[in-house]
C-alpha cells in the first residue's frame, strides 16, 4: 500500500509539473503576444499624436486664410460703395465695376470654400481624438494585463504569500477568446490608421485649396488694379482734353 500510494504521489507530482511547464509555456507565449501588440499600439499611438498636431497647425492656417480673406473683400466692397458717388455719365458701368463685382464674388466664393474646409478639419480632428482614446485605453489594458501575467510566469512553488483559492479554476470572467482578442486591437489599429489617412489627405487638400484661393486672389486683385489704373489713365487723359478745350475757348 506504501508503494502504491509513493507511485500515486509521484504520478501527481509529474502531473502537476507538466501542468504548471505547458501553463508557463502558454503565459510566456502570451507575454510575447501582449507585449507585440502592446509595441503597435505605442507606435500607432505615437504617429497619432503628431498627425493630430498636424491637423491642428492646418486648422490654424486655414482660420487664418479665412481671415486674412476679409482685408481685400472689406478693400473691394468699399470701391464699389465709394464708386456709386459718381456723378452724371460718370456713374458707368465700366471694366473697374465688373472687376471690382468679380472680385467680390470670388472672394466669398473662396471664403466659403475654405470654411468647409475647415469644417472638415474639425470633424476629422474629432475622429482622430477618438482614434487616440480607443489607442489609449486599449494601451492601459494592455499594460495591466502584461503585468499581471508577467507576475504570474514568476510565480513557483517556493514562491512567498502563495494561497490556496477553492473553486478558482471554475471561475472564468474572460469576455474574448485568443482570436477575437487579437481581432480586436487590430481593428482598433487598423482604424486608427485609416483615420490618420484621412487626416493626411484633408491636409493635402486644404494645403491646395489655400494655394488655389491665394493664387486666385492675387489674379482677381490684379486685374482689378489694372482695370482701375486704365480706367484713371483715361479719365486723366479725357480731363486734360477738356482743359486744353476750355482754354481754347
Amino acid at each position: 500500500m506504501r508503494n502504491d500510494a509513493l507511485r500515486i504521489i509521484r504520478d501527481a507530482e509529474e502531473k502537476i509539473q507538466h501542468g504548471q511547464y505547458d501553463t508557463s509555456r502558454r503565459l510566456g507565449e502570451r507575454i510575447n503576444d501582449i507585449t507585440f501588440w502592446r509595441n503597435e499600439v505605442v507606435s500607432e499611438l505615437e504617429r497619432m499624436f503628431h498627425e493630430i498636431e498636424r491637423l491642428q497647425d492646418c486648422r490654424s492656417i486655414l482660420e487664418k486664410a479665412i481671415r486674412d480673406i476679409e482685408g481685400p473683400l472689406h478693400i473691394a466692397e468699399e470701391c464699389l460703395y465709394h464708386r456709386e458717388a459718381r456723378k452724371g455719365t460718370e456713374l458707368v458701368h465700366d471694366d473697374s465695376e465688373k472687376c471690382l463685382l468679380r472680385e467680390v464674388e470670388h472672394l466669398r466664393i473662396n471664403q466659403k470654400k475654405l470654411e468647409a474646409c475647415l469644417d472638415k478639419c474639425k470633424d476629422q480632428l474629432r475622429n482622430c481624438r477618438a482614434s487616440q482614446n480607443q489607442l489609449e485605453l486599449d494601451l492601459k489594458n494592455k499594460e495591466s494585463a502584461l503585468g499581471i501575467d508577467t507576475i504570474c510566469h514568476q510565480l513557483n512553488n517556493h514562491t512567498h504569500g502563495l494561497q490556496y483559492y477553492s473553486g478558482i479554476e471554475k471561475y472564468d470572467p474572460c469576455v474574448s477568446e485568443q482570436e477575437t482578442w487579437a481581432d480586436a486591437v487590430n481593428r482598433v489599429v487598423q482604424r486608427s490608421q485609416t483615420e490618420r489617412n484621412k487626416s493626411c489627405q484633408l491636409r493635402t487638400t486644404a494645403e491646395s485649396l489655400i494655394n488655389k484661393v491665394a493664387q486666385e486672389m492675387w489674379n482677381t486683385w490684379s486685374n482689378t488694379n489694372n482695370a482701375l489704373a486704365h480706367r484713371s489713365s483715361e479719365l486723366l487723359e479725357a480731363k486734360n482734353k477738356l482743359q486744353q478745350h476750355l482754354q481754347k475757348v
